[in-house]
């Protein structure tokens, strides 16, 4: 059976994983070294090494387990390198972020996967973050007959895209999610009361020109009889 060396701190800023060789334990499927590295990497926003990585034969798909994880990390449980690029937003400046996440797009990341715990998608990121260019990376990647239901997918408590969009108060965003058929009426529930992405904007503060135009988009539903 392979050893497993001992578990090494990365650097006290950074997430604690388990280094080692072993493939799997109790059935679960570890990453290997250069994968593992690579989720470290892009922790750090460092895309020098994440390159680096990549090109030795980091899965850029991989899914990192909670089991190789030292310490419970949120941002990191089974991740992929890609939701991890998203949604980590503790280190690096945006445009070191941004950058780290088309890469990882260019090299084959699965626009289609989603957080194993609250099942957000890549799209949720990109829109609560008002990252206008990469929800176009992310959206071109999706094939049109396809679009409407990748935005309207939903995590664990019915948050999806436009929600997420409203949050950021990017009107670019919110107009080109509604242009693809986001569904304003879904519902979103936080603390037990559901707030569809209209009442989200009334709530949020400044965001009148938002509420404006989830009110045309609702009622041009209306009279198009969907």
């Amino acid at each position: 059976m392979a050893s497993e060396r001992e578990f090494t701190e990365i650097n006290s800023n950074t997430v604690v994983i388990a280094q080692g060789e072993v493939k799997a334990r109790d059935g679960i499927i570890w990453v290997d070294e250069t994968t593992f590295a690579l989720f470290n990497s892009i922790s750090r926003s460092d895309y020098p090494s994440v390159v680096q990585h990549l090109d030795a034969g980091a899965d850029v798909n991989a899914v990192l387990p909670l089991a190789q994880i030292f310490r419970t990390n949120e941002f990191f449980e089974k991740d992929t390198p890609l939701m991890a690029a998203l949604s980590d937003s503790r280190y690096g400046s945006v445009e070191e972020r941004k950058a780290i996440v088309r890469l990882l797009l260019e090299r084959g990341a699965d626009v289609n996967c989603t957080q194993d715990l609250d099942r957000r998608s890549p799209l949720y990121w990109a829109c609560y973050f008002g990252w206008e260019d990469v929800v176009g990376d992310i959206l071109e990647r999706v094939p049109q007959c396809n679009q409407k239901q990748y935005v309207n997918l939903c995590d664990n408590d019915g948050f999806a895209a436009l929600h997420a969009a409203v949050i950021s108060g990017s009107k670019t965003i919110v107009h080109r999610l509604l242009e693809l058929g986001a569904d304003c009426k879904q519902k979103a529930y936080s603390e037990g009361v559901g707030y569809t992405p209209g009442a989200m904007a009334k709530t949020a503060g400044n965001r009148h020109e938002i509420t404006e135009m989830i009110k045309r988009f609702k009622s041009s539903e209306v009279e198009q009889g969907r």
